[in-house]
């Protein structure tokens, strides 16, 4: 069962720390250890914000490390999260 969860202006185009906009991530196979998201829970107000730490090869698990000393937590994609990835700066020019 998938779970479509409209977003807010505020929340998809809010800038990233380098001023970019987030990318909005379905498929959780896309992303790689080392990305930084924002998951958007199926419950108001709930957000995670870290870097994923490890992703399951199917794409229906993943490891995150929250910001903010968090700690490291576990997700699942089936319980619905809206998956927002930061882009990444390469360091050539983008500032």
């Amino acid at each position: 069962m998938t779970t479509s969860i409209k977003l807010m202006p505020e929340q998809l185009n809010r800038p990233t720390q380098y001023g970019y906009q987030r990318s909005v991530v379905a498929n959780w196979c896309e992303l790689i250890p080392g990305d930084t998201v924002l998951l958007l829970g199926p419950l108001a107000g709930e957000r995670h914000r870290g870097t994923i730490d490890a992703i399951s090869a199917d794409g229906t698990v993943m490891w995150l490390l929250l910001e903010n000393a968090g700690g490291r937590k576990l997700f699942h994609h089936v319980d619905g999260y809206q998956t927002l990835v930061d882009p990444v700066r390469t360091g050539r020019g983008d500032q």
